[in-house]
């Protein structure tokens, strides 16, 4: 092979190299603004789904039906009182602290019991809003956390239901609690996203 065939094949290898070498490096620069893109518009769709978490809502005490104020910085709510967190508003209506089941094959487990929660949820925003019963659940002064039963064994039951503007959905949950419960707390949580709840104080 001669000298001249030599340097060009030379030649060819360093200039495929070369271009070889951008080709890879463009391959990873796009690779790394296509990952990018994806990620920034799930954090968009995100955002547009849930909204803004860090725009956290405080939950207020509405005051009578004859007063349009609020009382604002309540942390502690009662049965009977109107609370608003956003564009819904909860108002714990009843508490049975012994509900007694006549099937007998729906019992509570030793050292439990039933109890159930009349509550009334009304929409008050623009768009729509889907209220679940298992957006309630119970919690006791050691902290035991009490999820909504299925047995509904009071009626009315509260039935899941999409609310649009000043619509309203009421009716009891039941849920099994500790004996031992000295004092419980009905959560409500309209977001599962965020934070925010409504906590209002059985006994």
């Amino acid at each position: 092979m001669s000298k001249g065939n030599i340097a060009a094949e030379s030649a060819s290898s360093a200039t495929k190299s070369f271009f070889g070498g951008i080709t890879g490096t463009l391959g990873v620069v796009v690779g790394c603004v296509i990952v990018l893109a994806l990620l920034c518009g799930g954090c968009i769709f995100f955002t547009v789904i849930v909204g803004d978490t860090n725009n956290a809502n405080e939950p207020t005490k509405v005051g009578d039906s004859n007063s349009s104020s609020q009382q604002q910085g309540e942390k502690e709510f009662k049965i009977g009182d109107k609370v608003k967190l956003g564009d819904i508003q909860l108002e714990v209506k009843e508490f049975d602290a012994n509900v007694i089941s006549d099937n007998e094959y729906i019992q509570p487990s030793e050292g439990m019991k039933y109890v159930a929660v009349d509550v009334k949820v009304t929409y008050l925003g623009g768009g729509s809003e889907s209220v679940d019963s298992y957006d309630f659940s119970l919690s006791d002064e050691e902290g035991y956390s009490y999820d909504y039963s299925w047995y509904d064994l009071k009626s009315p039951k509260l039935e899941s239901k999409t609310l649009s503007k000043d619509m309203i959905v009421r009716g009891w949950l039941t849920f099994e609690v500790s004996k031992n419960s000295k004092k419980l707390t009905i959560s409500y949580k309209p977001n599962m996203f965020l934070d925010d709840s409504i906590e209002v104080e059985l006994w």
